[in-house]
């Protein structure tokens, strides 16, 4: 088990998370709606370079623009925001940008992102207009984790708590496929193997993967994980690195199936996100022990050995482990929402069925500019 290269203690739960595309920095997003970035080019400590209140309720997701200049952020309070990635200033916000809470986002080149809810319901963003250009309402429980396939014309991948796979054409504005129902919760997604297997991480343990372009039932599934696969980062194409509810962070062999080891852990708390730099030579995990850590990819045993889920001896001191935030500690309301984010979230979706009428169903593109920008 490798070392955490660098950490950071917080004082509440750590919800989103994203690496710069090119800037040597790490963003995260709070339980108490607070976004923090952190300068890591030291190699041995973090160093908060920002700190801004972007949501009145928790931040859920916090992901940078391809360029790095904006950092997007969705929460429990159904805002959008467009932060300046320097200055902490919001660029435009849409404060009801769903009925619901956002669960996950994810930018579309630098013209779009999608944000998705706590209903199953979708929204493509055109970000110089701040206008929803699509809207999709296909899954009935809600968006997990969402993966942008640019190199696949511009596919949207999407995992749901309702246990569906959903592939959306976006160039299109259309469903492209809904898998069966796996009586799973999907909780995470990543496309692989140079674009030929979809796998998608389940509350049960399982890494289930489709075949690119089969997507009405899995191909194979990978059982082993004693806790739930909440989330997935990609190491390379025949490698992912799973972040579990156990507390581990396990890397995967995809196809053949093997774990390679265990790259570190969070003393046995649920992992939120997982997510790897551009680079792919750091890995950077958060979790319910409220810490950032930052773990070194460069060290890893490519030929290590092992043929069922190692939970691994702890993990020894922490390298360069940094101090702790100043945000307050959890209030009532704070608390009742980290739970939230570990149980089952099931929707009275067949009555919605019952009555179509009240369905957002998908609307028209609103600018054809922002698809002719998709196709370039």
């Amino acid at each position: 088990m490798a070392a955490a290269a660098m950490s950071v203690q917080m004082k509440s739960n750590i919800f989103g998370l994203d690496f710069h595309p090119s800037a040597e920095v790490v963003a995260i997003g709070m339980i108490t709606g607070a976004v923090h970035i952190f300068d890591h080019g030291s190699g041995t400590s973090l160093r908060r370079v920002l700190r801004v209140k972007a949501h009145k309720g928790s931040c859920r997701a916090a992901r940078f623009s391809p360029s790095g200049a904006e950092l997007y952020t969705g929460g429990t309070d159904a805002a959008l925001n467009a932060l300046d990635a320097k200055t902490g200033k919001m660029g435009w916000q849409r404060a009801k940008a769903h009925p619901s809470p956002i669960n996950a986002l994810i930018p579309l080149r630098e013209r779009g992102v999608v944000t998705g809810d706590d209903d199953g319901r979708l929204k493509v963003w055109d970000v110089r207009t701040d206008a929803a250009v699509m809207e999709f309402h296909e899954q009935e429980d809600y968006i997990s984790d969402m993966w942008y396939a640019q190199e696949k014309h511009d596919a949207l991948l999407v995992t749901s708590g309702d246990g569906t796979f959903a592939w959306f054409d976006l160039r299109k504005q259309a469903l492209g496929a809904l898998s069966d129902n796996l009586e799973d919760e999907l909780l995470s997604v990543a496309l692989v193997k140079h674009g030929r297997k979809v796998v998608c991480g389940s509350q049960g343990g399982v890494l289930n993967a489709f075949s690119y372009g089969k997507f009405g039932d899995v191909s194979d599934r990978h059982p082993g994980h004693p806790g739930s696969i909440d989330s997935i980062a990609v190491v390379d194409e025949e490698t992912v690195v799973t972040g579990s509810s156990d507390g581990y962070l396990r890397m995967v062999s995809v196809q053949p199936w093997r774990l390679v080891q265990v790259v570190g852990d969070h003393g046995g708390l649920p992992v939120e996100v997982v997510r790897a730099n551009a680079q792919r030579t750091l890995l950077a995990s958060c979790a319910h022990d409220c810490t950032l850590r930052l773990w070194d990819l460069t060290r890893r045993r490519p030929d290590a050995e092992s043929d069922g889920p190692a939970v691994g001896d702890g993990g020894g001191a922490l390298l360069g482990a940094g101090g702790s935030d100043d945000d307050d500690a959890d209030s009532d309301d704070e608390s009742e929402e980290r739970g939230k984010r570990k149980r089952k979230r099931k929707k009275s979706a067949r009555a919605e069925m019952l009555a179509p009428q009240q369905q957002p169903g998908r609307q028209v593109l609103l600018d054809d500019a922002f698809t002719a920008g998709l196709t370039e």
